[in-house]
This record gives structure tokens, C-alpha cells and sequence, in this order.
């Protein structure tokens, strides 16, 4: 009997996903301690914010990033978090889980900049002032 040869003659643990890791990429992803991918979403998110007529997928092409990028910049942007922006710039936070992270917070600034005095005031009263000082003042100190 005639025993064929599979064509491919690799066992499956052998089988590299590309090069194998023995090439450097050709478009570095972090330069001067930046990942360039969250830079890029950050220049994306302020257009957008910027030009009133631009939509996400305009803002995110415009400067080669994904929306997802520009959403979860967007949402730092709302949550004016600096210091965390500044961490996703250098590379010690992803884009994506920072940006997961301040959806509520982001929610809570909208809301509290969007309220008035009296808005305020109700607020503190429904939830009482002790709350208020030991939930949000204290552990902010």
C-alpha cells in the first residue's frame, strides 16, 4: 500500500505564528515612552470635540486609530482625569481598560457640572451630609 506524506510535514507545537520573534517590528508601538496608539487617540478625541461637525469614524481615520480608542479617550476626557491620561500615555495603563474604569466617574462629573446650586444642594440634603463629607470628601484628602 502507497502511504502518502501530509504536505504539511510540522507537528502543530513547531507551527510559529509568523516570524517567530526574531524580527524587531517594523513601526515601533512606544516611542520616547509614549504608546503612539493611545497619542493618536487622544489627538482624535480633542478633534472631535473640537469640530462639531465631525462623527467618531472621522475623528478615529483621521488620525489611524480605532473608535474604540477615541471612546475610551473620550470618556477620560469626561471623567478629567489627567493624571490617568498621562499614565495611558506612558504606557503603565491600556487605552481600553482606563477607559472602561472612568465610564461612571465620567457620568458623575457630566452630571455634577451640569447641575445648579439648588441641584446641588438637594443632592447633599437626600443623601446627608455626613455621607457626603466621609464618602466623597474624606477619602479623596
Amino acid at each position: 500500500m502507497l502511504q502518502r506524506t501530509p504536505l504539511n510535514t510540522t507537528s502543530p507545537r513547531e507551527v510559529k505564528n509568523g516570524d517567530g520573534g526574531r524580527r524587531r517590528r517594523h513601526h515601533p508601538q512606544v516611542r520616547n515612552g509614549q504608546r503612539l496608539a493611545a497619542l493618536r487617540a487622544l489627538h482624535a478625541a480633542r478633534s472631535y470635540l473640537e469640530n462639531p461637525d465631525w462623527d467618531l469614524t472621522m475623528a478615529a481615520t483621521s488620525c489611524n486609530v480605532s473608535i474604540r480608542y477615541v471612546m475610551a479617550m473620550l470618556t477620560m476626557i469626561a471623567a478629567e482625569n489627567t493624571s490617568l491620561i498621562e499614565r495611558v500615555i506612558g504606557n503603565e495603563v491600556p487605552v481600553l481598560v482606563a477607559g472602561r474604569a472612568m465610564k461612571r466617574v465620567a457620568k458623575l462629573v457630566s452630571a455634577y457640572r451640569a447641575s445648579n446650586l439648588v441641584d446641588r444642594m438637594e443632592f447633599a440634603k437626600a443623601i446627608g451630609p455626613t455621607v457626603t463629607f466621609d464618602t466623597m470628601v474624606t477619602p479623596a484628602l
